[in-house]
């Protein structure tokens, strides 16, 4: 190859990379910013943790590639069996009410708020829905309501396919949120790096607490990456478990958040704030506070230029354009 084709071929690949680059720019969300994002009333033991590494912070380049993790290694735990959540401890934590069009039940999940009008859950949640109300700022439904708002517009993984992997999905509200501390509040959203093995981390719901009874407040427990079997964990997925106690996730959980704290910079800063790291998908077993089961959540950190691409797509949209991925009400 002479030079002359060897300078045409790196113009081409420098075309295609900084092509690339601009297709996945970055745009910043409220869970992006560390001095808004992850504020909350955190327990004596969760204010303690400390879930990223020094090292390798903010490697926002990394969102450009889907690399997805090979470690063996997944994760646990969920609700039943669980303990109430505090006043302001969840205060991203939100309810989603999808009414069915082909039977017109109503179907309950939870998410996550991530900025003044987006929400992330799990795909699942909005099959088959042709309208969709977002519960925010209570985590006790029975005594306060809260704030009640309809989703306009949401994206899911391009790569959900009805099953259990990529579940992930993202909704815009048709109007943006004004944040009160400890009631309305997005979570951060790390999506430069992996929390640490050893983490202990926090899943929420307002899902059944047993297999007849839904949970009158938020439900939280406590999990690590730590499963029993990993026959059913997907490339896009993580499967936790409680260390000791029984416990777990149930169906109307689906959606709900997977909290680890730790430091806005893990090297210097003392800041601490709340990040969600997935979100629940399944379980294989049935809900039962008596018996320690393994949860199965959609990793954040191993779909991360999907999630990236989700919000690019709602921020940037008024009006979201409809195919595979992505619908509008």
């Amino acid at each position: 190859m002479t030079r002359k084709n060897y300078l045409i071929l790196a113009m081409i690949i420098s075309h295609l990379i900084i092509g690339e680059i601009g297709m996945c720019k970055k745009i910043k969300i409220d869970a992006d910013n560390h001095r808004i994002c992850g504020k909350s009333n955190m327990r004596q033991w969760q204010h303690h943790q400390s879930a990223y590494k020094c090292n390798d912070d903010d490697d926002d380049w990394l969102d450009l590639f889907d690399w997805r993790s090979t470690d063996a290694k997944v994760r646990s735990k969920r609700v039943a069996g669980g303990a109430d959540s505090y006043e302001g401890e969840f205060p991203s934590a939100v309810i989603l009410r999808g009414k069915h069009t082909t039977n017109g039940k109503t179907r309950v999940c939870g998410g996550t708020l991530i900025h003044s009008n987006l929400v992330i859950t799990a795909a699942i949640c909005l099959a088959n829905v042709d309208k969709l109300e977002v519960q925010l700022g209570t985590a006790n439904p029975s005594i306060s309501k809260g704030i009640t708002i309809e989703a306009d517009n949401w994206c899911q993984h391009k790569k959900y396919s009805g099953g259990h992997g990529y579940n992930i999905a993202i909704v815009r509200l048709s109007q943006k949120v004004d944040y009160i501390y400890g009631k309305i509040w997005p979570a951060c959203l790390r999506l430069s790096d992996e929390h640490k093995s050893s983490a202990t981390c926090s899943a929420v719901g307002f899902g059944l607490e047993s297999e007849q009874d839904l949970a009158n407040r938020l439900k939280t427990i406590e999990l690590k990456r730590n499963c029993y079997t990993s026959s059913g964990v997907k490339h896009s997925m993580t499967c936790y478990s409680t260390d000791d106690q029984p416990g777990g996730v149930c169906s109307a959980d689906q959606g709900s958040g997977l909290y680890c704290f730790g430091k806005v910079n893990p090297c210097d800063s003392d800041t601490k704030r709340s990040f969600v790291v997935g979100s629940f998908g399944w379980t294989d077993s049935d809900c039962n506070g008596n018996k320690k089961t393994t949860q199965y959540f959609a990793d954040f950190y191993k779909n991360r230029r999907a999630i990236r691409d989700m919000i690019n797509t709602l921020i940037h949209a008024g009006k979201v354009k409809e195919d595979h991925t992505c619908k509008r009400w």
